[in-house]
C-alpha cells in the first residue's frame, strides 16, 4: 500500500481473479508453481486514476517470471471497468519458469502483451525483466502501435543485470506524445571497463509513421554496435546503418545521441543528416568522454559546410577554464578540477539568411555516480 497522501487502497477485483485462476484445471502446476506472484499491490490516487504492480521474486527457474515486476497504471477506477483481469493472470502465468531460449518464449509473451488490450483504461506500462533480447525489444515497439491508448510503454532491465552487454539494451522507452508523435529512448548497456561510442539514442517521429519503422533491424544493429569502440573496423559501417534504419521513416523530427567523445566523423554525420532527411529540426550529441574535437575544430567544421536546412545542431560538453589558457583543450578527466570545469552547450542553426554558432554555460551539479544511470541524464565531453 503506498504511503503517498493523495493515495486511497482499493479493494482489488483481482483477488477473486487470482482465485480463480489458481483453481483453473487447464494447468498442472503443484502447490508452488501455482502462485501467481509474491506482491500485488493496487492504489488510487485522488484523482481518480488507479496503479497495479504485481511482483515475482521466485529465483527458482520453475518459478521465476520472464517479468519479474509488472506496473499498469489506470485512467479510472478498475471497478468501474469491464477489465478482463483473469485473462491478463492467465497470460502472467504462462511467463513464468520459462527463459529467453525457451520455445515457449514467443506465444507467451505475445500472450501477455496482447492480454493489456483486455484491461480497460490502461495507458501505461512498465515492465522489467533480466533478459532483454532484441525480439523482445521490437515487440514491445509494436505493442505501442496496436494499443493506441497506450501513453507510455517502459521494458527495463532489473539494476542488477543493467550493464550486463548481453542484453541489446537496459531499458526502452516509447511515450506517446500530445502532438501525435512518438518519443522512443533507448539506454544501451554500458560497461564501465569498454569505451563503446554509443550509449544511448532517442528520436521522436510521427505516430502515423511509426509502423515504418523496422524494429527487428534497428535492434540486430544496436545489439553489435554497442560493443564497439569508435575507429574500429566495423563501426563506421554500423553507424550508417543505424542511421539508414533511422532516415527510412518519414517525417522524423528529432534525433539524440549519447556518443563517448565528439569526432569530425560525427559532426559529420550530423550534417549528413540534415541533408538528406528535410524533416528533422534537431540534432542533438551528449558526449562523456574525454578526447575529441577542439572547440575552434567544430566551429570550423559547421561553418564550412553547406547546411541550408532549418534544423538546429546541439553539442553538450566540458571546456577547461580560460585561466588555464587552454580553455579549448582536451584534457584528461582525471586531471580535472572543479575549478576549471565548465558545462557548455553549442548551437549551430540558420538565422535567416545567417549561420549561427553560440556558445552557452550550463550550470553543474553534483551527481551521484553510484545511483543507477536514468536515460534523461546527460553526460558530458571535455572541450
Amino acid at each position: 500500500m503506498s504511503d503517498d497522501s493523495d493515495e486511497d487502497g482499493i479493494s482489488s477485483p483481482l483477488s477473486d481473479c487470482s482465485d480463480e485462476t489458481n483453481q483453473s484445471d487447464s494447468y498442472e502446476l503443484d502447490s508452488v508453481e501455482h502462485i501467481v506472484c509474491s506482491d500485488l499491490r493496487m492504489w488510487r490516487r485522488l484523482s481518480g486514476q488507479c496503479s497495479l504492480t504485481l511482483k515475482c521474486n521466485s529465483s527458482s527457474p520453475r518459478t521465476k517470471s520472464l517479468f519479474s515486476s509488472i506496473k499498469l497504471n489506470l485512467s479510472e477506477n478498475p471497478e468501474k471497468t469491464s477489465s478482463d483481469w483473469n485473462n491478463f493472470l492467465k497470460a502472467y502465468i504462462k511467463c513464468k519458469g520459462i527463459s529467453i531460449i525457451s520455445p515457449t518464449l514467443d506465444e507467451s509473451v505475445d500472450a501477455l502483451l496482447m492480454s493489456l488490450h483486455s484491461v480497460s483504461a490502461v495507458n501505461e506500462v512498465q515492465l522489467t525483466t533480466d533478459s532483454l533480447t532484441e525480439n523482445l525489444a521490437a515487440k514491445i515497439l509494436s505493442m505501442c502501435h496496436t494499443c493506441p491508448s497506450l501513453r507510455n510503454i517502459c521494458l527495463q532491465v532489473e539494476y542488477s543485470n543493467s550493464h550486463s552487454v548481453l542484453n541489446v539494451c537496459s531499458s526502452l522507452s516509447i511515450t506517446r506524445n500530445t502532438d501525435s508523435t512518438l518519443t522512443v529512448d533507448i539506454q544501451l548497456p554500458h560497461d564501465c571497463f569498454s569505451e563503446t561510442s554509443l550509449s544511448f539514442i532517442s528520436f521522436i517521429i510521427p505516430c502515423s509513421e511509426f509502423p515504418k519503422l523496422d524494429g527487428r533491424e534497428l535492434f540486430e544493429t544496436l545489439d553489435i554496435l554497442k560493443g564497439l569502440e569508435e575507429g574500429c573496423e566495423d563501426h563506421e559501417e554500423l553507424v550508417g546503418d543505424l542511421m539508414s534504419t533511422l532516415l527510412s521513416v518519414p517525417g522524423m523530427q528529432k534525433v539524440r545521441l549519447k556518443i563517448s567523445s565528439l569526432t569530425e566523423n560525427w559532426v559529420k554525420r550530423c550534417l549528413f543528416l540534415t541533408e538528406v532527411c528535410p524533416s528533422l529540426q534537431e540534432i542533438r550529441y551528449d558526449c562523456r568522454e574525454n578526447s575529441g574535437l577542439l572547440l575552434e575544430e567544430v566551429e570550423r567544421i559547421l561553418q564550412s559546410s553547406q547546411m541550408d536546412s532549418d534544423c538546429r545542431i546541439i553539442i553538450t560538453g566540458m571546456k577547461r577554464s580560460k585561466a588555464m589558457n587552454v580553455c579549448t583543450e582536451i584534457m584528461d578527466r582525471s586531471r580535472s578540477s572543479k575549478a576549471c570545469d565548465e558545462k557548455v552547450k553549442v548551437t549551430f542553426f540558420r538565422d535567416s539568411l545567417t549561420r549561427r554558432f553560440t556558445i552557452d554555460n550550463i550550470e553543474t551539479e553534483d551527481t551521484n555516480d553510484d545511483e543507477p544511470e536514468d536515460p534523461e541524464d546527460i553526460d558530458f565531453f571535455f572541450i
